[in-house]
């Protein structure tokens, strides 16, 4: 990332402010809120450089803000909750920013950012795949293998798990540990009837 120098960010619309906060701590006065009102300041100012944080959906529903942002030589495209970006449940959204922003620059740096599991939906995963290596075989079904996904971890998908963010990343226990107690209730005579018959 440091050798980014225009950088443009897209996340759902409730995470805009969060971004634009956390970035500004440490990149200070070089985050920018892509908004309608302002896309225009930035496109006559020729987009400084810096961090540009907008909405996914004001990119796929306002045209002036993407055509603007579409023009932009980006060093780096970071797409957060990346399992919205999906060619089967997303369709208009993938395409524009997928496939126009992403697919047809190869030469830019992308990072996709989720936190939700895949959801077992190999055309689905395989294509957000295939916007982050545009060289990857375009046949999802020659793909689709175990030895494929093997070969992708820490390649393609670098996955932090809670153990990694408390004892590497954050220092300090950031997610504490789960205590499991298992309780027998005995069930009312209601309840029981009504097992009893569903079973």
């Amino acid at each position: 990332v440091g050798r980014a120098r225009k950088i443009l960010v897209l996340v759902p619309r409730i995470l805009v402010p969060q971004w634009v906060e956390e970035l500004g701590y440490w990149a200070g006065d070089r985050v920018y809120q892509v908004e309608r009102e302002s896309v225009r300041d930035y496109e006559v100012a020729g987009f400084p450089d810096g961090w540009y944080v907008a909405s996914m959906d004001l990119f796929v529903r306002n045209r002036a803000v993407r055509e603007a942002l579409l023009r932009v030589d980006w060093d780096l495209v970071v797409v957060d909750e990346a399992h919205r970006l999906s060619p089967r449940t997303a369709k208009k959204r993938w395409m524009l920013i997928a496939e126009e922003l992403i697919k047809k620059h190869p030469e830019r740096s992308v990072l996709l950012l989720s936190a939700t599991p895949h959801k077992g939906f190999p055309d689905d995963y395989i294509a957000r795949l295939q916007a982050l290596d545009p060289l990857l075989e375009p046949d999802v079904r020659a793909l689709d293998s175990k030895s494929f996904y093997g070969r992708t971890w820490n390649a393609l998908v670098f996955r932090r798990l809670k153990a990694d963010v408390n004892g590497v990343y954050e220092g300090e226990q950031v997610f504490v540990g789960a205590q499991l107690q298992a309780v027998l209730i005995k069930p009312s005579e209601l309840e029981a009837k009504f097992y009893a018959e569903i079973t």
